[in-house]
């Protein structure tokens, strides 16, 4: 990401914009088993790559975005998209047009753009405690600071059962970004389990960064054939705890610690065995079954609600 349109984020996390999700959707039954929908959103989710990190029952209790965030779910906050879906009992196609554009420094406006991007992605769900995707995406230019387009493949499953006094939750996810001058692969496992007012997560991933963009400020990437691409590994582990319910509120406190192994390039500036630990509050609804986990922008307007 960039700040000004010209200092490039790294090691930072970006904010997102005050309008994560604007949309309207038009759904119509043609049989018993049958729906078509379509949908149109000024910002929203085109039909790539699995739920998005926060709407994930797996990562759930988990506040950071997973390293490969870009492999596998930065569009869904995608401007100008247009969506259209056709569920036929445990089956779901998806095909999507948007603006591949990520969004810029300004986070209180609406980032109009041609629809010079498109998606497609299949669902299948065998059972109602299983969610399985796959999905390819066409990105014109994403990024500010990179020239060239992108052209990103993700597969994932995710499985979660409830229970009356929590539920457990697990996503499974294998992605790939192809760059102008390099192709960037990423796998996922992630998993949350909650009984009561206690909750324990953790998140593995293998993702391979750009190892030039993570030496900023030392050198100043520069796109260029022959990039290097190197394999990180961060393993997360934390829990929360309840301590009060407000209002239908359930207020908590956590915290969580992240190992990392870097290549051998980036032990100068990120040390050889990385750690970075956090502490934080959360505030979200008691009512577990009322929390949208596991559904798109596409699956709510269809009204495919998937609960763990």
């Amino acid at each position: 990401e960039t700040a000004d349109g010209q200092t490039p984020l790294v090691d930072r996390q970006h904010p997102h914009d005050l309008f994560m999700q604007l949309a309207a959707s038009w759904s119509v039954p043609l049989s018993a088993r049958s729906r078509i929908t379509f949908v149109g959103a000024p910002v929203g989710e085109p039909a790539l790559g699995p739920v998005a990190f926060m709407h994930r029952a797996s990562s759930a209790e988990n506040p950071l975005a997973p390293l490969a965030h870009h492999i596998f779910d930065s569009t869904h906050i995608a401007s100008s998209v247009v969506l259209g879906r056709y569920d036929l009992g445990i089956l779901s196609v998806e095909g999507s047009a948007f603006h591949g554009r990520e969004p810029d420094e300004h986070h209180y406006d609406l980032e109009f753009g041609s629809l010079d991007s498109w998606s497609t992605r299949v669902w299948l769900r065998p059972t109602p405690g299983w969610l399985i995707q796959a999905s390819y995406g066409y990105l014109e230019e994403p990024e500010e600071l990179e020239p060239g387009d992108q052209r990103r493949t993700n597969v994932s499953a995710s499985w979660s059962r409830r229970r009356a006094n929590g539920f457990t939750a697990l996503t499974a996810a294998l992605g790939k970004n192809e760059r102008q001058f390099s192709r960037l692969r990423s796998f996922l496992i992630e998993g949350t389990h909650k009984s009561g007012p206690s909750s324990i997560f953790g998140r593995y991933e293998g993702t391979e960064v750009e190892t030039e963009i993570l030496l900023f400020p030392l050198i100043v990437h520069v796109p260029h054939p022959g990039e290097l691409v190197d394999l990180v590994h961060a393993f997360t582990v934390g829990a929360v705890r309840d301590i009060a319910t407000i209002r239908g509120a359930a207020i908590g406190v956590g915290g969580d610690v992240t190992f990392y192994g870097v290549p051998t390039l980036l032990k100068n500036t990120h040390d050889d065995h990385p750690v970075s630990f956090q502490l934080f509050f959360r505030v979200a609804p008691a009512n577990t079954a009322r929390r949208m986990w596991d559904m798109t922008m596409a699956q709510h307007g269809s009204g495919s609600h998937q609960h763990p």
